[in-house]
């Protein structure tokens, strides 16, 4: 039964809640893609202004020596 009762009263405030979760979460989603494009956005922009040409060096996980 207390499972029950806990179910029930978070579902209540699920539901109370509904409109201004995702109201929330859409600013997160929105940040997370623009941070996502601006780091490609760098790495095209390096491989195409950098004297190398070799964006390699942000994928790798270990420092060159």
């Amino acid at each position: 039964m207390a499972l029950r009762k806990h179910l029930e009263k978070q579902g209540a405030w699920l539901f109370k809640w509904r409109s201004n979760i995702p109201l929330l979460l859409i600013p997160l989603v929105l940040m997370a893609f623009c941070l996502e494009t601006l780091f490609y956005a760098q790495l095209l922009a390096d491989f195409l202004f950098c004297k190398h040409g070799d964006i390699s060096y942000a994928f790798d996980s270990k420092e060159k020596n």
